[in-house]
């Protein structure tokens, strides 16, 4: 769902009422305003959002809108411009000396992961929530999560609703729920699905980090690093809150024309994933596995036939061994065929494109030879040859 350019959003505009504190901003004089700015220089902040940002100017002001609107005010807003050229970065700026909140590094384009490693390496806060320059987040969000955070400050990560998963968002934010949410201490299905949904959808406990970072993937390298964090600290909250609006764009990263690039990305970080849920398979009853199997080759196989199938011949039968090794990998993990006899569906699609050709290089050479033929006026010799070879 897209906004629409003529509706006009107010951020401070419903649901800001939280069970943990209150927002006192209002009532502040603007000399409390300057003495409560420079505390917040003088202590570490409890949530860090990043921002990776790469020409989203068009929704970047809306984005850092609702950061800046938050009714929680200990945050920092670390934005990476990853060498955007529509505009992005003078806007980041410009926040940048309204709010100091907001801190910006200015970097050559190198990728989504090395715009999010650079962020963390310059995070300061206790929690880290990884937000996209052209989404939005919820006004009250920060208040609403530190509440369910100090209740169990043991968590390792919190995984969160989204505006296009449970209500529309149309413009108004709905007020966000009592409910506490529900907690788990392993790494079940559930919550496995629940963090593959994108980094935006899941705030992670910095003490439990380390040197954990994202890998130079162009797809895949954000379920790649949930899967090795959430393996290492199962632990996760998983709260029923719709804090995040998630905007859907067709000129988005996820909707672009693959590339072959980004296929053979996506078969490494789902091997990867494969051998590494390998090594924890004896930690999951024997229904989990059959569950997180069937899963697994759905999402596989779904996202595989959207890319493939809309690569060229040659770059498709390149690409085809790689597949082929991915697929025997899951048969061999799960001792499931089904991807396997989708593979013949590849192979037969490559030949078949081929088959395509030819016949349409046959249909060109006879459109032609029939125009040539009609200019020579050898209809009657034509029409008598095919007759003598009918008769033999």
């Amino acid at each position: 769902m897209q906004l629409s350019d003529e509706k006009t959003i107010d951020l401070k505009q419903g649901g800001v009422d939280t069970p943990c504190g209150d927002n006192a901003d209002e009532a502040l004089t603007p000399a409390d305003k300057e003495l409560q700015v420079e505390k917040r220089g003088a202590r570490k902040p409890f949530f860090s959002i990043i921002i990776p940002v790469y020409n989203v100017a068009a929704y970047l002001r809306e984005c850092l809108d609702s950061v800046a609107a938050q009714t929680f005010d200990n945050w920092e807003c670390v934005c990476v411009d990853d060498g955007s050229t529509d505009g992005s970065g003078a806007i980041l700026d410009e926040y940048a000396a309204k709010d100091p909140r907001f801190r910006v590094f200015h970097r050559a384009n190198a990728g989504v992961s090395a715009a999010r490693n650079q962020a963390l390496d310059e995070a300061q806060g206790q929690w880290v929530w990884f937000v996209d320059g052209d989404d939005m987040i919820h006004p009250g969000s920060l208040a609403w999560l530190e509440c369910r955070i100090l209740k169990d400050p043991t968590i390792a990560a919190l995984s969160i609703a989204t505006y296009n998963e449970a209500k529309a968002y149309e413009g108004e934010w709905q007020d966000l729920p009592d409910a506490e949410g529900e907690v788990t201490e392993k790494y079940t299905t559930q919550s496995l699905k629940m963090r593959r949904r994108g980094m935006w959808a899941t705030l992670i406990n910095r003490e439990y980090l380390g040197a954990l970072r994202f890998e130079p993937f162009t797809i895949g390298e954000d379920a790649l690093f949930q899967m090795t964090f959430g393996w290492a600290h199962p632990k996760l909250l998983m709260a029923p809150a719709p804090v995040y609006y998630y905007r859907t764009r067709g000129d988005s990263a996820v909707n672009k024309a693959p590339t072959v690039r980004a296929v053979t990305d996506f078969f490494e970080t789902e091997l990867r994933m494969l051998r590494l849920f390998e090594e924890h398979r004896n930690d999951w009853k024997y229904e989990d596995i059959v569950v997180f199997a069937n899963w697994v080759r759905n999402f596989i196989w779904r996202t595989f036939r959207k890319m493939f199938f809309r690569l060229d011949l040659c770059d498709a039968k390149d690409l085809l061994p790689q597949w082929c090794k991915l697929q025997e990998t899951y048969h061999e993990i799960f001792g499931d065929t089904r991807l396997r006899r989708l593979t013949v569906r590849c192979i037969a699609r490559t030949q078949s494109i081929r088959l395509c050709h030819m016949c349409s290089i046959y249909v060109l050479w006879r459109d032609y030879l029939r125009i040539l033929v009609q200019k020579m006026g050898l209809y009657p010799f034509v029409r008598n040859l095919k007759h003598r070879l009918l008769s033999k």
